[in-house]
């Protein structure tokens, strides 16, 4: 279950070459009368730059900065430096990095901003990147529903949307088992294949378990605390359904008793 949300960090936390490239943008002042020029002209390259991200960056706080910088660039090589064209090439999935990273209480109203500028890129990602994209956006809101009126309804619109990819996304985790059978065969043979699979039927049927859903596992929680159990049972069997992992059938006696009263 952890190799797609490792295969998203990958790209933050692994060593890469950057060759330059700069582009420049005008920095607020800090004292009133607008934008300061000459030397107060910052270059700004790296992933800020390459997905054209810089006036964003810039209407962040210095202090703001800072603390993204400390935490997810905290070698300073690729977020405003550099051309990471790996990085750049999966926008999505950098920016879910990113704030997940930076989704713990001191600061996850910046981890909120962060996946806030990441939506830009939601339509040109692919379905496992916008999956794992919906599931921090749940996890980075519904901490703060009781302080901040926004996150619940972002928590839920979140899990809307992951839920509607469900069934694509179940397509993508499924098909790394059998490309992996796929590939033995083309290599080894069909006999070789059956072989091997029938000595590792455990682990394949592993490899073809659907992990825990974020998205459906909130919201029957939500939908459960709002009273509103016949659509909760209803979300449940529908994750049943489509194979998902998680303690539906414990979830579902405890929905049908509250409903019936």
């Amino acid at each position: 279950m952890l190799r797609s949300l490792q295969r998203i960090l990958h790209l933050i936390t692994s060593p890469m070459a950057h060759e330059p490239k700069l582009s420049q943008a005008k920095v607020p002042s800090s004292k009133p009368g607008g934008l300061r020029y000459g030397l107060s002209w910052r270059r700004i390259g790296g992933l800020i730059g390459a997905l054209d991200l810089v006036d964003w960056w810039l209407a962040l706080s210095d202090e703001e900065r800072k603390i993204v910088r400390n935490v997810c660039d905290p070698e300073d090589r690729y977020l405003t430096r550099g051309t990471p064209r790996e990085r750049a090439a999966r926008p999505l999935a950098q920016l879910t990095g990113m704030g997940n990273i930076l989704n713990r209480p001191a600061t996850r109203r910046l981890s909120r901003k962060v996946l806030t500028v990441a939506e830009r890129f939601v339509d040109t990602a692919d379905i496992l990147d916008r999956h794992f994209f919906y599931q921090v956006v749940i996890e980075a809101n519904y901490p703060d529903r009781d302080r901040d009126p926004s996150a619940l309804a972002k928590a839920i619109w979140a899990c809307e949307q992951q839920i509607a990819l469900a069934p694509m996304a179940a397509q993508e985790f499924r098909s790394w088992g059998r490309h992996s059978l796929d590939e033995l065969r083309r290599t080894w043979g069909d006999e070789f294949a059956d072989s091997w699979a029938a000595q590792h039927r455990e682990e394949l049927e592993k490899e073809y378990a659907l992990p825990w859903h974020v998205g459906y596992t909130q919201l029957a929680i939500i939908l459960e605390k709002q009273g509103k159990y016949q659509e909760a049972i209803r979300l449940c069997e529908r994750a049943m359904q489509q194979g998902w992992a998680g303690e539906w059938e414990r979830r579902l006696s405890r929905l049908m008793r509250k409903h019936k009263g």
